[in-house]
């Protein structure tokens, strides 16, 4: 769960860069939020299998959240 947690991290940014330098924009790209998100539940399912439960919430939590900024963000367009 944490490697496909990193992996899914990863390509946000990869397409958040491609968004920033190839591009040339300063958009946030909505692969980023959404790609985040998922690692987020991931990190959060690995830590409830781990009996962090603070951590797990923690990241439950974050992932909740930008969700949330993933909405208001793919509403803007």
């Amino acid at each position: 769960m944490y490697i496909a947690g990193l992996i899914l991290s990863l390509a946000g940014w990869l397409f958040q860069g491609y968004e920033t330098l190839i591009r040339k924009t300063h958009r946030i790209n909505i692969f980023l939020p959404v790609t985040y998100c998922a690692a987020c539940v991931l990190f959060g399912i690995n830590s409830f299998q781990m009996d962090e439960i603070l951590f797990g919430v923690l990241d439950i939590l974050i992932a909740v959240i930008v969700a949330v900024i993933a909405v208001f963000l793919f509403l803007k367009r």
